[in-house]
């Protein structure tokens, strides 16, 4: 058994008992920070994660409109080629027709 006289003589001289509740206090209230800040942290990579998820859906979206918008301008070019190969079988087949004529 432990005689509680002879451990309180030893203990040091400048041994203040409220030290002992502030010291254990500010451990609870840094514990409890520690704890806040871990469960911040963790809905902040959260919150990182989902941002980045957006963006990788932003782009692939900007990659897919930049496919069709090149699909639109590859159909215009044909279009424009088509009618200008029409307009100079015209112009081929109008001078084989003067040709023929004279």
């Amino acid at each position: 058994m432990v005689n509680v006289h002879n451990s309180i003589v030893e203990l040091p001289s400048n041994f203040k008992p409220s030290q002992v509740a502030v010291t254990l206090e500010s451990h609870s209230q840094s514990s409890t920070s520690t704890l806040f800040s871990e469960r911040q942290i963790c809905r902040l990579e959260n919150q990182l994660e989902y941002r980045n998820q957006e963006i990788r859906e932003i782009r692939n979206q900007l990659v897919t409109l930049s496919i069709l918008k090149q699909n639109f301008e590859l159909k215009d070019c044909i279009a424009h080629l088509q009618t200008e190969l029409a307009a100079k079988k015209n112009e081929v087949v109008s001078h084989s027709s003067y040709d023929k004529n004279h």
